[in-house]
């Protein structure tokens, strides 16, 4: 079934997809490709932080309105990365991170994500060392798998861009380490962080040495205007894209860089609610995905950082479905689809695309 088809078409085909707790898109195995491990902290999750750290106590609850982005309220990109920082503020101890961490993945679980792929960067205190912080993490996601034997979860190793290239030389040489000694669990990294003040390309040997340790590559790109940086991460040809808004001509007036998309096919993680939220789309409606569906280019639909944007992967979901008139069909087809751009490995790609084939073959009351 082509995604592209028109909605006269799909009107007559199979139900649609509705924005209620019956939807059975919550039911629909889905796959997450781009949350931010601090980001995706539910409020109950940080305030349980919080009580296992009281000297943050007041801290948070004197910034309870800024932690949440409300239904209909926008901030800047910079007003994120604050939010951020007050985040950090709860999770700066190796156990506290790890306690996190297995929250995240428990709620993901709760709404069938059947992989999902978190990312951190790395940071040191007086607290615990980078190397502390990846172990937490690592050992979390270990302990969930039997916990949560229901989700498979991966690690991506996160740049921040904005805090130089020597400090970005000691994460990647961290992440190489630890997907050396954690193969099943560290698979790949990720740049991300202020894109202002910095370039791309500056990174790019350090991408390209994790991606000759065996690793692959994620890159937050085309987030903000900026048409020549947006060209050379096309032309490095990471494994996946972050964000790509404004990559179509819907926010793009340089026709080259679409062309670039679709000869590179490279997927790009599509978050709608952040954007929306992040001031860098208008609404869901002039959201580029609509392109990418009509051009049939590779997508996969995240949350980015579903505790500070109050969303969930099943809300994105149903976002989807409502504002390009999708039914349930053709976003279990998206979902079967984001399988084949995980950065697990091929045999596990096998095996998630025969659980999605017989979930769909046991559930034909979900496509009436």
């Amino acid at each position: 079934m082509s995604l592209a088809e028109s909605a006269e078409e799909r009107q007559s085909k199979t139900k649609r997809c509705k924005l209620d707790d019956e939807s059975p898109l919550m039911k629909l195995p889905k796959i997450e490709l781009h949350a931010h491990l601090n980001g995706s902290l539910s409020k109950e999750t940080i305030n349980i932080l919080a009580s296992m750290k009281p000297d943050s106590m007041d801290m948070i609850r004197n910034a309870d309105d800024m932690l949440l982005i409300g239904e209909n309220e926008q901030k800047t990109l910079e007003d994120c990365f604050m939010i951020f920082k007050l985040i950090h503020e709860v999770t700066d101890r190796p156990e506290l991170i790890k306690f996190a961490t297995k929250a995240v993945i428990k709620d993901f679980a709760k709404e069938n994500t059947k992989y999902l792929e978190l990312r951190s960067t790395p940071r040191s205190n007086d607290y615990m060392t980078m190397d502390q912080y990846v172990e937490a993490i690592v050992s979390a996601i270990r302990e969930s798998s039997l916990d949560e034997p229901s989700i498979v979860v991966k690690f991506l190793v996160s740049i921040d861009r904005s805090k130089g290239v020597e400090m970005a030389k000691e994460i990647t040489s961290l992440a190489i380490k630890y997907h050396k000694k954690h193969k099943d669990v560290v698979v790949g990294m990720d740049m991300s962080g202020n894109m202002r003040g910095s370039k791309a390309r500056d990174f790019f040997d350090l991408l390209s040495e994790a991606r000759a340790a065996g690793m692959k590559i994620s890159i937050h790109a085309a987030e903000v205007h900026n048409d020549e940086e947006t060209e050379d991460v096309l032309k490095f040809e990471p494994e996946r894209i972050g964000h790509g808004t404004f990559i179509p001509p819907l926010k793009c007036q340089n026709p080259r860089l679409m062309v670039l998309l679709q000869e590179k096919r490279i997927p790009l993680e599509v978050c709608l609610t952040s954007n929306l939220k992040g001031g860098t789309v208008d609404s869901f409606e002039d959201h580029h995905l609509g392109v990418l569906i009509s051009e049939e280019l590779p997508f996969t639909i995240c949350t980015d950082d579903k505790g500070v944007f109050s969303t969930s992967l099943t809300k994105e979901y149903e976002i989807a479905a409502k504002t390009f008139k999708l039914t349930v069909e053709q976003m279990w087809k998206i979902s079967y689809d984001s399988i084949d751009h995980i950065f697990g490995e091929e045999e596990l790609k096998s095996n998630l695309k025969k659980y999605w084939q017989h979930w769909k073959e046991d559930n034909p009351e979900e496509f009436k």
